[in-house]
């Protein structure tokens, strides 16, 4: 008799206790959800930050394509999945002070030869189709008449297509593979300049 009660009795405490112990796991299952919930809206927000960033043009190096004031966006990870296309614009540390981003097009390849001369830059002795003016600066490294510039073969020649206010490698050199950071894919504001840049 003592040890049928005993069981009656035990299985009375184990019936109270049921209700708390499934309570108890199905707050862990909602905790649990709202950490995964929370995660998932951290790493969305920071992995949105590494792959797109957005900029303001100080400038009008870059015009009529971009003008002082606009708003763009920058692509931060499609060079790990391909390589640089002559007629990109990049975002680059600016050589001779890598505090500052630069933003310039790219004009010759690596292994490329470049020359500019009568307003028109040449690819390899042949000219590169443009609608852009591209001028010879005589006190520049690599903006002179006729000069051939032969690109190292781990590094881009970049200018700004407002030819007559850029300060690019017709000045200070080249870009180098690693140090592009970026492609600039959008203007998004103000809101009747916003396009895609090709």
């Amino acid at each position: 008799m003592l040890c049928f009660a005993g069981k009656i009795n035990l299985e009375a405490v184990l019936a109270e206790r049921r209700p708390v112990i499934a309570e108890s796991s199905q707050m862990k299952r909602e905790h649990a959800v709202i950490i995964a919930a929370i995660a998932a809206i951290f790493f969305l927000f920071l992995g949105s930050r590494m792959i797109v960033r957005s900029y303001k043009i100080p400038t009008n190096a870059m015009a009529p394509e971009l003008r002082i004031g606009d708003k763009i966006l920058v692509n931060m990870v499609i060079y790990r999945f391909q390589s640089p296309k002559r007629g990109d614009v990049i975002l680059f540390p600016y050589p001779l002070n890598p505090k500052k981003l630069f933003l310039k097009r790219i004009i010759g390849l690596p292994n490329e030869q470049v020359k500019i001369a009568d307003g028109k830059v040449y690819i390899n002795g042949q000219p590169m189709p443009s609608n852009h003016k591209y001028l010879n600066v005589e006190a520049w490294q690599f903006g002179k008449t006729g000069q051939v510039i032969q690109i190292p073969s781990d590094s881009y020649f970049v200018l700004g297509d407002n030819s007559a206010y850029s300060a690019d490698s017709r000045q200070w050199g080249f870009v180098k593979k690693k140090s592009v950071k970026g492609k600039v894919v959008f203007i998004f504001s103000p809101e009747n300049r916003r396009k895609k840049i090709s």
